[in-house]
């Protein structure tokens, strides 16, 4: 038999636990009240669904063939948060966490999920792992905390060696010890010692590469999602503004005192901002219609905005372009038929 056939298969990557992570707590999130039967549902929908909730980079949007990270186990509550343990991680995911490359958390959730012709009313999807971000839920225990000792002693290996002088004889003459063997071994000790170091370095740095790929998938995500939110926004002008709006909070979470209705609750800066959005787009999109129904009305403008706008909406209508999306090259060709328009909207805007 060959020497590769008594070759055991390749070994199974070691992998790691961390037990008693705080994962979600009661309160409002993001303007959504929850409460401890949202907890019990979600811990009782996971002893029977189909799939077990997985550990994930951020909350990223396009995922379909992504590595789970590990998974969620043993959920339970504590007081008024969700508790679990966090299985099956690799070395790579373990040591980020260790070494505070990932230091927070957040849950994500469905609603009224149906599966197997069952309707759970809470399903806990995934807990994703968080380094620049900073989750909706606060208070929750960061992840270095379930760490009981200092990361920045762990890497310290000590050698030692010992002298066996049980053999010498002890008296007037001068015991003799090869110290040329000790110092031998002290060299060999200090070369592992060494070794040791430049491998530990070599791990820091493959961390620190994984932690900034991380961070800007993150951010890739962050813009994609934010750019699908205002794609159909109805006032082209300033979607640019809230796009830098919405990146900021959410890099940002900040909760404030919000009235609406005659209501006050808690929310984060980025809720307030899409609320804002959707009031301004639903402006939008009225004013658009009504401006399209008198497009075919003559009359005169006291403002060349009023007219540029009407001609905009009428040049988009004969060309059957999309007012949201088409708004500034409908505005130039427009500009193009009508010089003395353009000149008459560019002394009103300076």
């Amino acid at each position: 038999m060959d020497d590769d056939d008594d070759k055991k298969p390749d070994e199974k990557q070691e992998l790691f636990k961390l037990e008693g992570v705080e994962i979600f707590a009661t309160g409002v999130h993001n303007g959504i009240k929850f409460d401890k039967r949202d907890l019990q549902d979600m811990i009782a929908a996971a002893k029977k669904i189909d799939f077990s909730p997985v550990i994930k980079q951020g909350h990223g949007f396009f995922e379909d063939g992504l590595p789970a990270l590990g998974y969620i186990d043993n959920l339970r509550i504590k007081g008024r948060k969700l508790v679990a343990d966090f299985i099956d991680m690799p070395k790579v995911v373990y040591d980020a966490i260790r070494t505070r490359r990932f230091d927070r958390v957040s849950a994500e959730i469905f609603f009224n999920f149906k599966r197997g012709g069952e309707l759970y009313r809470r399903v806990l999807k995934a807990v994703a792992l968080l380094g620049v971000e900073i989750p909706a839920v606060a208070n929750l225990k960061p992840l270095n905390k379930l760490f009981s000792y200092n990361s920045e002693s762990t890497d310290t290996v000590v050698y030692a060696f010992q002298v066996n002088m049980e053999d010498q004889n002890v008296g007037d003459e001068t015991n003799d010890i090869d110290v040329s063997q000790v110092m031998a071994r002290l060299s060999e000790l200090e070369k592992s010692n060494q070794a040791l170091k430049a491998e530990i370095e070599k791990r820091d740095e493959k961390i620190s590469l994984f932690s900034r790929q991380l961070n800007e998938t993150a951010r890739r995500n962050a813009e994609m999602e934010v750019e699908r939110k205002l794609e159909h926004f109805s006032l082209p002008a300033i979607r640019d503004h809230l796009k830098a709006l919405l990146l900021f909070s959410r890099e940002n979470v900040t909760e404030v005192q919000f009235a609406e209705n005659g209501k006050e609750e808690t929310v984060s800066v980025g809720t307030v901002i899409e609320k804002m959005m959707g009031q301004l787009d639903k402006m939008g999109r009225s004013l658009f219609s009504t401006q399209s129904k008198s497009t075919d009305e003559p009359g005169n403008y006291d403002d060349p905005s009023e007219e540029v706008d009407a001609q905009v909406l009428k040049y988009c209508a004969e060309h059957k372009l999309s007012p949201t999306r088409d708004y500034a090259r409908a505005m130039e060709a427009v500009f193009e038929l009508d010089p003395e328009l353009k000149e008459r909207y560019a002394s009103v805007q300076n």
